[in-house]
C-alpha cells in the first residue's frame, strides 16, 4: 500500500453539525505561541485528505518505539523494524480500519457504527523509511520534554501488556510493514481520529485547533506557527 493511500480511520464527514462547528473552532488555536525548537526532535504530520498520522523517529530522545510496538506483528516480522528509520502512528475506529482498506470497501453500516461510537478503537502502526510531499506533510522540531509528552500521550491511548508492549491484533495489516494494535478510547462523531491527533499534539505544546474533525485544520494551524 502506498503511503499516500493510508486509509481513513472513521467517518469524518458526518453531517452539517461537524461542518459548521468544525470550521468555527478550527480557527481558534491552542498553544498559539508554539515554535519549532532548533536542534529538537523531528516530528512529521502527514495528511491523506481525510485524517492525519504521526511520522516519528523509530529511536530518538531516548525512546525506541520498537519497545512498544513490536515489529514482529507485521508480515515482515522483526525485519520491518530493522530497516525502518520512522514509525507512522494513527488511531481510529476498529471497524473502519479493519474493514475498509480502500474506499471501495466502505459500507453504510461501518459509517454508522463509527459515527455512533459503536465498536472499539485500534492503533495503526507502520514501519517506514520514506520522504513525504511537503504539500501534504508538515515537519517541526520538539524539545526533548515536549517530545516525551507526545510519547506519553500516544502510549496512554495504547493497550499494553504486562511487559509494557502494545497488544497486537490478529488481523493482518495492509502491507508487509504495518500492523494493528489494541487501543484505548472511544471513537464518535465528536471525537474522531483527527480530534485524537489534536489532543496528542496539544499535550506536546504544538499549535493546533481547539476542535475540528478536519485534517486540513490541523495542518493549517501547525503551519501558522512561526519558525525557530
Amino acid at each position: 500500500m502506498a503511503l499516500g493511500t493510508i486509509p481513513a480511520c472513521g467517518a469524518d464527514r458526518a453531517g452539517d453539525f461537524l461542518f459548521s462547528r468544525g470550521f468555527v473552532f478550527a480557527r481558534i488555536p491552542i498553544n498559539a505561541d508554539f515554535r519549532s525548537v532548533q536542534g529538537g526532535i523531528p516530528v512529521i504530520v502527514i495528511d491523506n485528505g481525510i485524517h492525519v498520522d504521526f511520522v516519528l523517529p523509530v529511536d530518538a530522545g531516548g525512546h525506541d518505539w520498537r519497545q512498544v510496538f513490536d515489529p514482529a506483528a507485521t508480515r515482515m516480522g522483526a525485519d520491518s523494524g530493522e530497516i525502518a528509520t520512522q514509525i507512522i502512528i494513527g488511531w481510529g475506529h476498529r471497524d473502519f480500519y479493519l474493514n475498509t482498506p480502500t474506499w471501495s470497501d466502505l459500507s453504510a453500516t461501518t459509517v454508522a457504527r463509527a459515527v455512533l461510537g459503536i465498536g472499539g478503537t485500534v492503533m495503526h502502526v507502520m514501519f517506514a523509511d520514506a520522504r513525504f510531499d511537503p504539500a501534504n506533510s508538515v515537519v517541526f522540531l520538539l524539545s526533548p520534554p515536549n517530545y516525551q509528552r507526545l510519547i506519553d500521550a500516544i502510549v496512554e491511548t495504547t493497550v499494553l501488556d504486562r511487559s509494557g508492549q502494545a497488544v497486537p491484533l490478529s488481523a493482518p495489516g495492509y502491507a508487509d510493514t504495518d500492523a494493528f494494535y489494541e487501543a484505548e478510547g472511544s471513537y464518535s462523531a465528536l471525537y474522531t481520529c483527527n480530534n485524537w491527533a489534536i489532543s496528542i499534539l496539544a499535550d506536546a505544546g504544538v499549535r493546533v485547533p481547539v476542535w475540528s474533525p478536519f485534517s486540513g485544520a490541523i495542518m493549517e494551524q501547525i503551519r501558522a506557527a512561526p519558525p525557530h
